[in-house]
């Protein structure tokens, strides 16, 4: 059944106050507006990564989600990208087949690599997987590699692929899902096996070129563990203000009261602020999960 979020907003009149989501920006990764990030362009040896300045607390469950687009290449471009947990840095980054986490550690990285690299033991199709230490070969991989979309098709089609990251800590579980589908499920004490115990880790997204290319992006971040499900807005009288829900790929939103609202039915719908107002949004997850 559908998964369903309530999230509550209060609008008083009086001073405006705006949090924004912070990242670090590595090699060629740039804010490309509307919630995207572009981490590499179709150009050779590209590398890019993003890193949330809010460290995750792997003692805690994450819920992770994201929009990803590993290029048009069609079968014929190259590298991939990667969900990356690590501890080493929030400039950290690699060229080439490592898809931009090689070599960072301690790290865990759920892989999506469109180009075969024989010298890493990839098969023959589209793959994913999760892998430690910045060692990107599935010798040595925490799983085996699958192909990312379950019917095996080229990933790197132009389409944006909604992927979720499923932590939770009592079990020491990570469900990895693509398009709704769950695509791995993993158990293993990481927090201890790969971090030493330290539950405090920089989070974010990889991706690299080399001598094939595909311009990659990730749009709708949104990790569970930055929610705040109450939160308060303090505009001036009569400023037009948005309200902002949690941005989830194929979400269906509604908000109550609608009673000047642009529009109850989307994410960040504006609002008059002329009187104090408390406004609910039900946020509809589209995944059967």
């Amino acid at each position: 059944m559908f998964r369903k979020l309530l999230l509550f907003l209060i609008v008083f009149a009086g001073l405006t106050t705006l949090l924004k989501a912070q990242y670090a920006f590595v090699g060629n990764a740039f804010d490309a507006g509307n919630g995207c990030y572009t981490l590499t362009n179709a150009s050779l040896n590209q590398m890019g990564a993003i890193w949330y300045q809010g460290q995750i607390n792997l003692t805690q469950d994450f819920d992770i989600k994201a929009e990803l687009n590993l290029g048009s290449g069609n079968g014929g471009g190259a590298d991939g990208m990667a969900f990356v947990i690590q501890q080493q840095s929030s400039n950290a980054g690699a060229l080439g087949q490592g898809l931009g986490y090689g070599n960072i550690t301690p790290s865990i990285a759920v892989e999506f690599d469109t180009y075969r690299n024989q010298n890493l033991n990839d098969p023959n199709n589209f793959h994913m997987a999760i892998m430690a230490n910045g060692n990107p070969n599935h010798a040595n991989g925490l799983t085996p590699p699958i192909s990312i979309l379950s019917n095996g098709g080229f990933a790197d089609n132009g389409q944006p692929i909604a992927v979720r990251f499923l932590y939770t800590a009592a079990t020491n579980n990570l469900k990895v899902f693509v398009n709704c589908e769950l695509r791995i499920d993993y158990t293993n004490n990481i927090l201890q096996t790969i971090f030493n115990g330290n539950p405090n880790a920089f989070w974010g997204f990889t991706a690299a070129t080399g001598g094939f290319v595909n311009q990659q992006t990730v749009c709708k971040i949104s990790n569970s563990q930055f929610l705040n499900l109450n939160r308060t807005l303090n505009p001036c009288q009569q400023d037009f203000v948005f309200l902002d829900a949690l941005n989830i790929p194929g979400a269906i939103y509604s908000w109550q009261p609608t009673t000047g609202l642009s529009n109850p039915a989307i994410r960040n719908p504006s609002v008059q602020a002329s009187s104090n107002a408390q406004y609910i949004c039900t946020i509809t997850d589209p995944c059967t999960n």
